[in-house]
């Protein structure tokens, strides 16, 4: 059982506000035993407790029944100054549960909450009203109901979600609460919801839809959302291979999706089974839940989720057929014999007289053959596929307005394309048109090299009297080329930054990427981001009138220093889990440095974090190795080069007196005030202004001799805060670093 997809964003919040204000984060669910794995996700995330309410009692029942339960639960295990929960549970999805628990406990309660404050003994709230953002400010102790996609659900790290796996969970049952049996589960059930929005956690095993065309209609109700809610899918095929346009598109599905309060699934395309690889679907996935795309509804591992399947076309072949037969009965489509002898010969005398080529006018041999001659060949056997009947002419044209695009002229489309092959299985154009009607689509995020078959496919959503989504027509990502410094097409062959697993291996942090790809999807986010460095990135009001209808152009280094401004603005506890977990699998020598002493390594990845100004030293997980390696012996090795104007014999005396007047407690200053009686002492000026006023006066400045003392205790001239190292290393380690130093001289 996995977490409610708007209650991990409530749990987000949750966790958001303790930062902000300290305290600590109680989960409470209701469900079967085999819920324990939802609460554990929601410890790994972050949260102090969990505790499952579950007893055959509490079974079957409404949204009354479920709020009374939790009311319950939350005076026998509170008291609380906040109460929030998702805005719609997983299976009922009627958004009542919390405006219920909340009016049975006397509290006020502001539902659809996209971004929550604390401001004293207040909570303000910014929530979603129709299409509009108002906001509401309420006393503790209140309820808030978080709203879909309302921010950037935390992702557990491997290490958190190991150690939460270990945790048990304490249960409550009605023996706990003394609720009257009566009045809750089924026997106090008064309502049946049976027509909701699907959400994560109603796992079913994908059924095959057969019947007429409107008997799968009525299967599939019209999705209740709100206005101006989009619905949007990913559809990738199982190939083993997870590109960044994949991930790139996801994103603009995603935000399209939850920014509005609607609908991301993931639909898998798996007609074409030569080129599926095993465990493809694992891999696609996995590849998202990596970078924290979450998907409402769709295929899983294990299944699927949600109301709109089967999610998987191969298990969806009926369904296909069902429609093939009616066009065909309509004549709008029709069997066709041809071989592939036959289509070559065709092609051949399309490009010998210099016409398009394809299937269509006089070459669609079979469009007006005779029943007789139909049947004769379904009676031999014969293999065919069956064509849509096209009505249209390149003479015309079609008007459209593209999200990505804007308004263009199209080509009408001439060809009798193929909708079924002869497998029984549907072609990509058929199938995507049934599929997007039923599941209510809304908007198909694409790439532009599908803007060719655009024709095709509003035509068939006419033949089949749907209305036609929304289309985005993606640019495709470019690169400069560095060997002819033209651009060019990010290629797999050329280009290892193309294939996903590529950002994990290197170290790349999620958010990084994410934003990185922001910067490419909406020319505005950088603005935005240096007015804004401390909001999440969800925050950002993305929209695709901002996106370019021309290549958008990946350069790796720019990722580099967008990687450097997020991994900034993190805490070193964050910094520290994020590098564990890289180094756990990519660098388990690095791992068990960093790990041996976690407070040790937290201290040093503290140094310089906070403030307007934090240091940017990693840009990726990989260089915390090459930045932290002088504070384990183990990888210490120093480079003794000493500051130009500083003598060996000189160097060894300020060696020698400082380890004389060394203090562990020192302040940043306290170090420095020793630095310029040490200067003083050897005839370096103490003020560089005096140095630099008369030279030749000095043998040097200052800044000299503290590079001397940097050098021996850091082993190179670059590193953080002196007076922190020494502080974080100790006495004992610094005095001996002092010594190697001055007898390597």
């Amino acid at each position: 059982m996995t977490v409610n997809p708007s209650d991990l964003n409530a749990i987000t919040a949750a966790l958001a506000l303790k930062q902000q204000v300290g305290g600590t984060v109680t989960v409470l669910t209701m469900g079967p035993p085999d819920a324990n794995r939802a609460l554990r996700t929601a410890l790994a995330m972050g949260s102090d407790e969990a505790w499952l309410l579950t007893d055959r009692c509490f079974g079957g029942g409404d949204t009354l029944g479920t709020a009374k339960v939790l009311k319950a639960a939350l005076v026998h295990t509170g008291p609380y100054d906040l109460v929030l929960a998702g805005d719609a549970s997983s299976d009922g999805a009627t958004g009542q549960v919390g405006p219920m628990v909340a009016e049975l406990m006397g509290l006020p309660c502001a539902t659809d909450a996209r971004k929550l404050d604390l401001e004293g003994n207040k909570l303000s709230v910014l929530r979603q009203w129709k299409s509009q953002k108002v906001r509401v400010r309420m006393s503790l102790p209140c309820m808030a109901t978080v709203g879909l996609g309302s921010n950037q659900p935390i992702l557990p790290t491997i290490r958190s979600q190991m150690k939460a796996n270990k945790v048990e969970i304490p249960t409550l049952t009605n023996q706990d609460l003394s609720l009257d049996t009566a009045v809750i589960g089924m026997p106090g059930a008064k309502s049946l919801v049976t027509d909701t929005l699907a959400r994560e956690g109603s796992h079913r095993k994908a059924e095959m839809l057969t019947g007429t065309p409107e008997e799968i209609e009525a299967r599939y109700p019209k999705r209740t959302l709100p206005e101006g809610a989009k619905v949007t899918r990913m559809g990738p095929s199982p190939t083993g291979f997870m590109h960044l346009g994949n991930l790139y598109g996801a994103l603009v599905d995603e935000r399209l999706a939850h920014q509005s309060g609607g609908v991301f699934y993931l639909r898998i395309e798996d007609t074409d089974k030569k080129r599926e690889v095993e465990g493809g679907v694992q891999m696609i996935i996995d590849a998202f839940k990596s970078f924290g795309l979450p998907f409402d509804e769709g295929a899983t591992t294990d299944g699927e989720t949600g109301i709109y399947g089967p999610y998987r076309q191969s298990q969806r072949a009926e369904i296909y057929q069902t429609f093939v037969k009616s066009l065909v009965q309509r004549g709008m489509a029709y069997p066709c014999f041809c071989t592939e002898e036959e289509l070559s010969a065709a092609h051949e005398q399309q490009e010998k007289n210099k016409e398009n080529f394809g299937y269509y006018g006089k070459y669609a041999v079979w469009r007006d053959r005779p029943m007789e001659d139909i049947e004769a060949e379904l009676a031999k056997g014969t293999p065919y596929v069956v064509r849509f009947r096209s009505e249209g002419s390149i003479e015309h044209k079609i008007r459209h307005e593209d999200l990505v695009k804007g308004k263009m002229e199209v080509t009408e489309n001439d060809q009798d394309v193929v909708i079924l092959k002869s497998d029984g299985i549907p072609t990509y154009h058929f199938a995507h048109v049934v599929d997007d009607h039923l599941m209510g689509t809304t908007v198909v995020v694409r790439g532009e090299e599908w803007l060719a078959t655009l024709p095709v496919h509003l035509q068939l959503f006419r033949a089949m009297g749907w209305k036609a989504p929304k289309y985005a027509h993606t640019a495709q990502l470019m690169k400069i080329d560095p060997e002819t410094g033209g651009k060019r097409k990010l290629s797999k062959r050329k280009d290892p930054e193309l294939v996903l697993t590529f950002y994990a291996q290197e170290g790349y942090p999620v958010p990084a990427v994410l934003e990185y790809l922001m910067t490419l999807l909406n020319s505005n986010f950088e603005e935005w981001r240096r007015a804004n460095p401390d909001l999440p990135m969800n925050d950002f009001q993305f929209t695709t009138k901002k996106m370019s209808g021309s290549g958008a152009l990946f350069d790796i280094e720019k990722l580099r220093d967008v990687s450097k401004n997020v991994i900034s603005r993190m805490t070193a506890e964050q910094v520290y889990d994020f590098v564990a977990e890289w180094s756990a699998v990519n660098d388990k020598e690095f791992n068990a440095l960093l790990t041996r002493d976690p407070a040790f390594s937290k201290a040093y990845l503290a140094i310089g974090r906070g403030g307007k100004k934090p240091r940017k030293d990693l840009a990726l997980w990989s260089d915390a190795k090459g930045y932290m390696d002088f504070m384990f012996d183990e990888l210490f090795q120093p480079d003794y080069t000493m500051p130009e104007r500083v003598s060996a014999e000189d160097a060894k005396a300020i060696l020698s007196d400082f380890a004389g007047m060394f203090d562990e407690n020192d302040t940043p200053d306290g170090f420095f005030d020793k630095m310029k009686q040490i200067a003083s002492a050897h005839g370096y000026a103490a003020d560089t202004k005096a140095y630099k006023a008369d030279p030749s006066a000095y043998k040097g400045a200052v800044g000299d001799v503290s590079m001397v003392v940097r050098v021996a205790v850091a082993g190179r001239q670059n590193a953080p805060d002196l007076q922190t190292v020494m502080g974080i290393l100790g006495k004992e380690k610094v005095l001996e670093r002092l010594s190697k130093c001055a007898d390597a001289l």
